[in-house]
């Protein structure tokens, strides 16, 4: 799944405008059409994260706080967590949706260029997100530097399964001299198999860090129909794609969308069964 997202018709150098456009864009349905599998995730992150009273988070991407709130209930007084996001539409929904947490702060910034002081927190978090970063590099290098020792990060990717399989192959039928984001990392010779435990592993052991545990975690998630499917990778890092497609070619896709989702009929209602990898490095 190194090609999980396409960036269509851009230079690489313009890659985070495209991310940050699309999660504009998606902010006002983000998680919110069919089952919402970020929070439902986001509230097992947590869990694995072992989150203390005290302890001071950070919030890498944190969208629309799918793991704030979770988290957030673990703390005490003193304890407190920021969630920090590319996209200004996040941030402001998260700062609508949480002013009442008074210990959680949201800002605009890069996750490659944390200005947070040296062993600020205690937890780093990352929900759905590491592969989006562009340089790899350099972000898991601000989080050692920001995270205290000991310390946890704890982050969490999709494993390898068959809907998101066959939309990677739709996107290099479609875009086929468009670069992926394995372009984007290998330009800075990153290369991570994201999708898998011992690509994980991997990534861990490569930062310094020691590998706890990796969980695999499932979840049936609901649709309507096709089209709220379809409506809801338009609202999520998938519609980086969609807005590609020119009108003839996003016709033939959708048609393909319908077709490949017939094997998830169940009852006048479609169910995917969601995987995820939730991974905890120690510091």
């Amino acid at each position: 799944m190194s090609g999980f997202f396409i960036l269509a018709h851009m230079e690489l150098s313009s890659y985070k405008q495209s991310i940050i456009d699309t999660f504009n864009r998606a902010s006002a349905k983000y998680n919110e059409i069919g089952t919402p599998f970020f929070t439902n995730f986001g509230e097992k992150l947590v869990e694995y994260a072992g989150i203390q009273a005290d302890d001071k988070i950070l919030d890498l991407a944190c969208g629309k706080g799918a793991t704030v709130l979770p988290a957030f209930h673990h703390l005490g007084p003193e304890g407190s967590i920021i969630g920090i996001d590319l996209a200004q539409e996040m941030i402001d929904y998260c700062r609508y949706e949480y002013l009442a947490l008074q210990q959680a702060h949201f800002m605009v910034m890069d996750a490659e260029n944390l200005v947070f002081p040296d062993n600020a927190f205690d937890k780093v978090i990352c929900s759905f997100a590491l592969f989006f970063f562009e340089n790899l590099k350099a972000t898991l290098q601000g989080i050692d530097r920001v995270l205290r020792s000991p310390g946890t990060f704890v982050f969490s990717t999709w494993a390898k399964q068959y809907h998101f399989e066959w939309l990677v192959e739709k996107m290099q039928e479609y875009l086929t001299d468009e670069p992926t984001i394995s372009d984007v990392h290998n330009k800075n010779e990153e290369t991570v198999n994201f999708y898998s435990k011992e690509g994980l592993q991997n990534l861990i052991e490569k930062a310094g860090w020691k590998c706890k545990e990796i969980y695999t975690e499932q979840l049936d998630c609901y649709y309507k129909n096709e089209n709220e499917f379809i409506q809801m990778w338009h609202n999520s890092g998938v519609g980086i794609f969609l807005s590609k497609l020119k009108p003839a070619e996003y016709g033939r896709f959708k048609e393909e969308v319908y077709e490949m989702l017939q094997r998830y009929k169940r009852e006048n209602q479609l169910v995917l069964d969601y995987s995820a990898l939730i991974a905890v490095a120690e510091k």
